[in-house]
Formats: C-alpha cells, structure tokens, sequence
C-alpha cells in the first residue's frame, strides 16, 4: 500500500479478493492495519476486503505458487538450495515474459509489534449484537472514519453494519459526536530491538554442516560471518 500511495498521484481505492483463512485474512490486526494505513497515506481513501464463498476461493492470484514451485525444482535440479535469498531470486525469475515477481527481502527491523491493537472493540456492533469474525464476508473502512468499520455477513445484505473500534471508557459518558470523533490512536513499535535469536543446539548443527562440507566453503565467509556473527543465541 506504501508503494502503491506513492507511485498513484490521486486519491485512490483498494479492493482485496482473498478466501477466508481467519489466521491470515480475517482477524482484528488485519482491520486494524487496514485502520493505520488509511491515517498514514494521505491519498488513500479507503479499503474494502471481499472474502470469496467457500467452494469459490480460486483466484487468478493462486497460479503464482505453481509457478513459483516449478520454478524451485527446477532450480534444486542444478543443486541444493542453501540460503533465503538464493529463493528470492528463484521466485524474482520464476516469471519470463512479464515483468519478475516484485520480492521484498525483510529484516527483524521490518517487523512491527500489534499488541497494541488487541485493547480495541472488533466483535460488538452498534446495536449490541454480537458478530464472529467467521461470519463475516466484506469488511469496509474509510479514511475520513478510521475508528470504525463496516461489514457484511452475506453479499445479499443491502447495507451494512458497523463496529466502532475505540469504545467509550464506562466511566464517563460522552456523547454520540465526541463517540465518532474519537480516533484509533496507535503507534506501531518494533516487534524485535536486534536479529531473532536461535537455540544454541540449532546453531551448532549449523555450523557442523560446513564443518562436515555438506554447505560448501565458499559461503562460509558470506554465512559464517553475517549471519551466525548476526544471531544471537536465543538460550544458553
């Protein structure tokens, strides 16, 4: 959405199509994410999610990993695979005659930490009733209302319901208005201060893999060096 917000000189809508894995793309840190990023780019108007009916799920989108897999036999044909960047630059050629998969290599510094979303409303609805994340088949959200989001539990719904997201403290009572206006306020910090650690058992298997010369000597210096030096044992 970053990359889309800067290459598109207006303002402009989103649409995802995906099936109903509610790890993946039905939960509350994906609303929420949705919620920050019509905040923080300015010509983004607003974002709609339309989960496919089960039985209908296929999507133009899914021929990707095919692809993808033939392409990585035919590369493990020519040899192992033996870093996550040499797969980067199998999925990036796995395309021939458009353009490559655009591949982002992340880091631990990519990462961010939502558990500030999970403080927030995501299953009671304005008129008190009760929605499961399972039922839910379109959700909606504007910029100009970020602490709220609409939804549908069936595509022959003619309108839509709503669930403010940032609820009213039961102390005090404020008014519909003071309600409505009241934003999703969250700063998003970074899940992990340096590189994700590992077990100390699983580094030293690693290591006895070059000793061993199952991983050839010449990534030792590439390996060894960046990234073992880079990790930290995540026990003792």
């Amino acid at each position: 959405l970053q990359q889309k917000s800067a290459e598109t000189p207006h303002d402009f809508e989103v649409v995802f199509y995906t099936d109903n894995c509610t790890g993946q793309n039905k939960n509350k840190f994906v609303i929420a994410l949705y919620a920050y990023a019509l905040k923080q780019l300015p010509n983004l108007m607003s974002i709609t999610h339309k989960y496919l009916i089960k039985g209908h799920t296929q999507n133009e989108g899914d021929s990707i990993h095919s692809v993808i897999e033939r392409n990585v036999k035919r590369a493990l044909k020519s040899g192992p695979i033996y870093t996550p960047l040499q797969y980067s630059q199998i999925i990036r050629d796995a395309r021939k005659k458009n353009p490559p998969f655009d591949v982002k290599d992340l880091c631990h510094r990519d990462f961010k930490d939502l558990a500030a979303f999970t403080g927030n409303n995501f299953t009671t609805n304005t008129e008190c009733e009760k929605i499961h994340f399972s039922d839910i088949k379109i959700i909606k959200l504007s910029k100009n209302e970020t602490n709220k989001f609409e939804y549908k539990t069936s595509y022959s719904d003619n309108a839509f319901k709503t669930i403010v997201l940032k609820t009213m403290s039961s102390r005090s009572k404020r008014s519909s208005q003071e309600l409505k206006e009241k934003k999703l306020e969250v700063t998003l910090k970074p899940a992990y201060t340096r590189a994700c650690g590992i077990p100390a058992k699983k580094r030293y298997d690693l290591l006895k893999l070059f000793d061993k010369r199952i991983i050839p000597m010449a990534y030792i210096p590439r390996l060894l060096q960046k990234f073992m030096n880079a990790v930290h044992f995540a026990f003792t």
